[in-house]
């Protein structure tokens, strides 16, 4: 494979890419572990990033309440529910208490 910029990879490279490194990982050898590899990925395909919705999350009566900060936004919320397009994100909390960060 060319050397590419992962930006600058199709679909096809890129899961080309994906898959000799899952090859590469199940071996035995001193390959990247795949935590680390997944946090630089997400680090450099955020970079490619052009459009940035905010949400406020609180926590009322034990059930999340997403509200966008804006007002105008191309995603639609309720409740814990996001839609963007023909994608829906449902967040749930893993309990129903507030632990200190």
């Amino acid at each position: 494979m060319s050397e590419k910029q992962l930006t600058e990879m199709d679909y096809a490279e890129f899961q080309e890419l994906m898959d000799a490194y899952i090859t590469r990982s199940s071996q035995q050898d001193d390959a990247l572990p795949a935590p680390t590899f997944l946090e630089l990925l997400f680090d450099i395909l955020s970079q490619r990033v052009q459009n940035v919705i905010r949400l406020e999350g609180q926590v009322i009566n034990g059930e999340l309440v997403l509200t966008p900060t804006e007002e105008e936004t191309p995603v639609q919320v309720r409740g814990n529910q996001i839609l963007l397009g023909d994608w829906q994100v449902i967040v749930t909390l893993k309990n129903d208490k507030l632990q200190p960060v």
